[in-house]
This record gives C-alpha cells, structure tokens and sequence, in this order.
C-alpha cells in the first residue's frame, strides 16, 4: 500500500492534498469520473492491475479473448473502460481505451488513478491506497537492425517530446537517468534545422518504467517463445510530421530525428531507443512520477529502417497480451 503523505516526504515533487475536491475539478457524473465512469471498487476493493489500449476494438479483444467476467463497463465517446475478472489467472483487471496522442490518455489516465485514489462519496483522496501495476498493450515504429518485425518491444524508459510532461513538476532524475537525458538531448539538438529557433524545438521530458514489470513481462515472453527487444521509447505528439515523414510540404524542424536516436549508443541500464510511438511517455510520467508502476509492451509493425508498415498485426496482438495477463499475474499481492 501507498501512503500520500510519505510519498510527500520522499518525492519532493508531489504534494499532500487529500481534498476535499471541488466539483469543478474533480468532475464526476452520478459519482464516477466524467469520462471513464466507472466505479471506484470491485466489491470492496478497487482494482490496481490495469491494461491500457488505444482503439475500442483492442479493448473489446481483450475481453473476448480472455472471456473475462465484467463486473462493470462503460463505453463513453468511445473511451471503453471495464473492471473484471480473468478467469485463467484470477486477475481482477481495469482495461482502458486511451485512443491516439497524448491528450486523451493522459485524460484517461488520471481517471484511472482517481479510480484507486479517491474517495467519491467524500471527493477527498484515500489516506493509503494500493500501488497501480500497469502496462499499455500498443503498437510502435522501431529501428534497430537487430530487433525482428513483429516484435514485442518492451520500454526502459521513455522520453516525451509532447507539452504534456511540462505540465507539472518532473521527478528528479538519478545518475543513471541523468546520463541517458544528456545523450538524448544532445541528440536532439544536433538534429535541429539551422534556420530553427532553438526556443522552437521543445525540451524532451523522460521516466523510467518498473523493472518490476519489465522482468515479468521478459520473463512471460521467453516462456511463451514470443520475440521481444527491450530499450528506450519515445513519445512523438503526431502521426506523420511529428515522427520524421517527409510526407508533407512542410520543412521538418528535426529533420531525419528517428535516424539519429536509432544510431544513439546504447546507455547502459536502458539500452537503445527502440520504439517510436504516441502514448507511452504521458502513461510514464502519470501513473511511475507518483509511486506506481508502469510499462510499456508495443508490437514492432513500423520499420523505419526499411520504410515498411505492418498492418496485419491481430495475431501478434493476441500472444501479447496472454503474455502481460500472465506477467500481471506472477506479481506479487499488494
């Protein structure tokens, strides 16, 4: 369990406000979250193992595949959200559609950590509350000549260039951290066009994920016989422009950026940039910046080195997530 107030005292970047909240800023509709509307508990306790999705119809598969037994459900402009239970694991389990870009997960996200935290009969947060374990099932771009097409590309750590991360006080980054953050960025900055604006081109924002969950994940992909690649991803805020397809008539700020972070050095214990993708970074800096655990696991369908594109994914999807099912799984109870 999680205590508010030591986590306070431990990371100098959170607050203690147990509310209570305003109406207006935490927005609920008949007593749940205004755009996840689920309810806080599963009898009486809420859930902490969460998937997160991007389209309503992986969501949907999830339940089919696993024939998971749905406590509650709400599907609200597409935003599909459910508590249930996994019959093959007893896993009680929140699956969350987020859609596309870091907008509507970062949304969804804090929705789904309300869901743990608060109280919603009083608006005031729970004095202890359990730790979140959670793990985005997606899809990315990838890069390295060693990394297999239809991978599961399993992320160390991720790195923003969307506003959403600078939209609040970052996590102090340990040694570690702070020596894959320098490579980066000067990455980044010999990247930048010279008729840039240096103030133009946003600073990156970065966390680690759980090893916790990486291992379990590792450990659930090898028994499986699964393809995984396990490194560093970043966060782009769009599709095309945004990750370096020169497909538009616009002059690209960051001209050729994916080429350069694939060829980055690997930084030791995260190794190389291996994913590109749109959601991964706010997800890390939501649910990891505040004492819960978080993990990514993307099928590699965009070959950036071949400039190829997997469309047909379903059944790599499928394996992926029996895998994380069974990760979650082998966690130890809070």
């Amino acid at each position: 369990m999680l205590n508010s107030a030591a986590l306070t005292e431990k990371f100098p970047w959170l607050r203690n406000n147990p509310g209570p909240f305003s109406g207006g800023d935490l927005v609920l509709e008949n007593g749940q979250p205004y755009h996840v509307r689920l309810p806080a508990f599963v009898g009486e306790k809420p859930v902490v193992n969460m998937i997160f999705v991007g389209a309503p119809e992986r969501q949907e598969r999830i339940v089919e595949k696993r024939r998971l037994q749905v406590f509650a459900s709400n599907s609200n402009r597409d935003l599909n959200a459910v508590w249930a239970k996994d019959p093959e694991t007893g896993l009680e389990v929140g699956v969350f559609t987020t859609h596309m870009g870091v907008g509507s997960t970062a949304i969804v996200v804090d929705e789904a950590i309300f869901l743990t935290e608060m109280d919603f009969t009083t608006q005031r947060r729970r004095e202890r509350f359990p730790q979140i374990r959670a793990v985005r099932i997606g899809t990315c771009g990838f890069g390295q000549l060693e990394t297999a097409p239809g991978s599961g590309i399993i992320t160390t750590a991720t790195f923003g260039l969307d506003v959403g991360g600078h939209m609040i006080k970052r996590p102090d980054r340990t040694p570690e951290e702070n020596v894959l953050f320098e490579a980066f960025w000067a990455t980044v900055r010999n990247q930048i066009a010279p008729w840039v604006d240096r103030r133009d081109v946003f600073y990156p924002y970065m966390n680690s994920t759980s090893q916790q969950l990486n291992d379990a994940l590792k450990q659930s992909a090898n028994e499986a016989g699964f393809p995984i690649a396990v490194g560093i991803g970043v966060t782009c805020p769009g599709f095309y422009d945004e990750q370096w397809r020169p497909v538009s008539r616009f002059q690209a700020c960051l001209p050729d950026l994916d080429k350069a972070l694939f060829a980055m050095k690997a930084v030791a214990p995260f190794g190389k940039i291996e994913a590109i993708e749109m959601e991964n970074a706010v997800l890390a800096s939501k649910l990891c910046g505040q004492g819960h655990l978080f993990t990514s696991f993307c099928n590699a369908i965009g070959d950036r080195r071949n400039n190829r594109f997997a469309t047909n994914h379903a059944a790599n999807t499928d394996r992926m997530i029996d895998i994380t099912f069974q990760a979650l799984a082998a966690l130890p109870t809070d």
